[in-house]
């Protein structure tokens, strides 16, 4: 389905470039130097109004359909199995597999109810979101091209466009590595110090902890899990790396340099 919803994108992004241009050279009627702006900015203004709405409605309603279609399919179990969230992960995966054909397997009825849902839902959402943005695409196209004329600024606006398109991807950079800060320090401050996590290390046993075998959480018979979780073995791995690079190519470095420098021919140091 995505690829019908952006199949259709395409044309519609396509057609509405060709058609703001043709409409804006119609307008000057042979006579460019009346538009404020060149007929390929019209096009461009036309295909950005086009874009940006129906892109917007995709990152929304695909996600809301693949909630509403998980929400359908767990229905189907009892409360108990959805409060679970490994239940509850494992159902709607064999879910999914089992409406796209995939499951192996004797499938409860429960289940079978359940991927009908999910698969019902999501064929509903998709041909309406591909509906919607179909609609949505025509009338922007609509309104774009209504809206050239001799002076309409077309490349400032299609300028003020890219200008906030840019802005949004920086700005998705800066949250994207907050977030990934944000992150690491609440599952650290989460693995220390939330009552839930039975057996859990202290800080102490972590730093000066000389095991690391996280393997040990999953099993009970594995022994006490405080001290498989030590940062010295990492530590010590990590020098150890880092040492034998150095010594490997510290050497084979300073040695090219000195050669490249002081005895290659001109001819060989314009190769490397």
């Amino acid at each position: 389905m995505p690829g019908i919803y952006f199949s259709i994108l395409a044309i519609l992004v396509m057609t509405g470039y060709f058609l703001g241009r043709s409409r804006a050279t119609s307008i000057a009627g042979g006579k460019l130097s009346e538009l404020h702006s060149l007929p390929a900015y019209h096009g461009l203004f036309t295909s950005s109004s086009i874009f940006i709405p129906m892109l917007a409605l995709f990152a929304i309603g695909a996600p809301l359909i693949a909630y509403l279609a998980q929400s359908n399919a767990i229905a189907n179990f009892p409360p108990a199995v959805q409060g679970d969230p490994l239940q509850r992960s494992a159902i709607l995966r064999d879910a999914a597999n089992l409406a796209a054909g995939q499951y192996t397997g004797q499938a409860s009825a429960a289940l079978v109810k359940a991927a009908d849902s999910f698969a019902s839902t999501r064929q509903t959402g998709n041909w309406g979101l591909i509906a919607a943005g179909s609609l949505i695409g025509l009338l922007m196209l609509a309104l774009s091209i209504g809206r050239i004329s001799l002076p309409f600024r077309a490349r400032n606006a299609f300028e003020r466009v890219v200008k906030v398109l840019l802005i949004l991807s920086a700005a998705v950079a800066v949250l994207t590595t907050i977030a990934i800060v944000f992150s690491v320090l609440y599952e650290t401050l989460r693995f220390f110090f939330d009552p839930a996590l039975k057996g859990r290390p202290t800080v102490s046993q972590f730093l000066f902890g000389t095991e690391w075998n996280p393997q040990a959480a999953l099993r009970a018979d594995q022994g006490d899990i405080k001290s498989a979780f030590g940062f010295i073995p990492l530590l010590t791995g990590t020098l150890l790396i880092t040492l034998i690079a150095i010594i490997v190519a510290g050497p084979l470095g300073l040695f090219s340099a000195i050669y490249l420098s002081e005895y290659a021919t001109p001819r060989i140091r314009a190769y490397a």
